[in-house]
This record gives C-alpha cells, sequence and structure tokens, in this order.
C-alpha cells in the first residue's frame, strides 16, 4: 500500500506512511471490536493494549504529522520572507554599490607592490 502511495505523493513520504499505518491498525481495531461483540472475546491480545495501541498509533502519527507540517510551512514562510527582504530595490541598490565600490578601490595586479 505504501509503495503504491508513494507514487503519488512522492514528496509526501510521511503522509503515504501514516494512512497506510492507520488503514492498517484502525482495520485491526475494527476486528479485535467485532471480535468482542460477536465472540465475547475479552483476551487480554483482543481487547487490551492491543486495542488501545490499534486506535491510539494512527491518532498519535496523525497529530505529529500535522505539527511537523505546520513547522515545514512556518519555516518555509519565514525563509521566504527573508529572501523576498533581500529582492528590495534598496538592498539591490546597496549591494551594487558595493561591487562598485570595490572594484574602483582595487589596483590591478600589475601595480601592486610598485610604491
Amino acid at each position: 500500500m505504501l509503495g503504491i502511495l508513494c507514487y503519488w505523493f512522492r514528496d509526501n513520504f510521511w503522509l503515504a506512511t501514516v494512512i497506510g499505518n492507520a488503514v492498517w491498525q484502525l482495520g485491526d481495531a475494527v476486528v479485535h471490536i467485532r471480535q468482542i461483540i460477536v465472540a465475547n472475546n475479552w483476551a487480554p491480545n483482543n481487547a487490551g493494549v492491543t486495542l488501545y495501541t490499534d486506535v491510539g498509533i494512527p491518532i498519535v502519527l496523525t497529530v505529529l504529522l500535522v505539527i511537523a507540517r505546520r513547522q515545514v510551512s512556518e519555516g518555509a514562510a519565514h525563509h521566504h520572507h527573508r529572501v523576498s527582504g533581500a529582492n528590495r530595490p534598496e538592498a539591490r541598490a546597496a549591494a551594487t554599490e558595493v561591487r562598485v565600490v570595490s572594484a574602483v578601490t582595487r589596483r590591478p595586479s600589475s601595480q601592486v607592490g610598485t610604491h
């Protein structure tokens, strides 16, 4: 399932992983609950920690994915803000001025040490 989802999501491998894990574990949880209802199966490996983790892990992974996505988008917005500030006309003019001044003040290599 993950391999097929990665074909469409390519750069979203974590999304595909969370979806694949959630489908698998929530499917297991449905079977455990069905066993509890139909067969009155309250065995620890059916109704205990296993059932809780089958529901809890997909929730935790989804929350972590949302947090990670928000941090990436905030980081991209912060980076874009810094880059766009460097592209302001006054910033470009100052950079050009520095290049011109340094080019004018440099002496050709043939004049170095001729004093």
